[in-house]
């Protein structure tokens, strides 16, 4: 091997390698994605959560939308009464 092809076969190993800053990035972009869908599906679970996301965060109410679709009421079972035996 000459110089010259040691020379360019280490460039392009240094170059495959992503750098510690994108090794961050790539962390940090994940670990919102991950918090974000962890939101949206805890907002699916439980309409007070959902309804107080938007009210703190209106700008996230679009989105809600979007992804989950109107706010469902929950149903609240109706109370039972007990039938007295004679």
């Amino acid at each position: 091997q000459t110089h010259h092809q040691v020379v360019h076969k280490s460039k392009r190993n240094f170059a495959s390698q992503p750098s510690p800053g994108s090794k961050t990035l790539i962390l940090v972009t994940g670990a919102l994605l991950g918090g974000a869908g962890g939101t949206v599906a805890f907002c699916k679970y439980d309409p007070k959560f959902r309804a107080s996301l938007e009210s703190n965060a209106p700008a996230v109410k679009p989105l809600l939308l979007t992804i989950l679709g109107p706010q469902v009421e929950s149903v609240e079972p109706a109370p039972t009464r007990k039938i007295k035996s004679t």
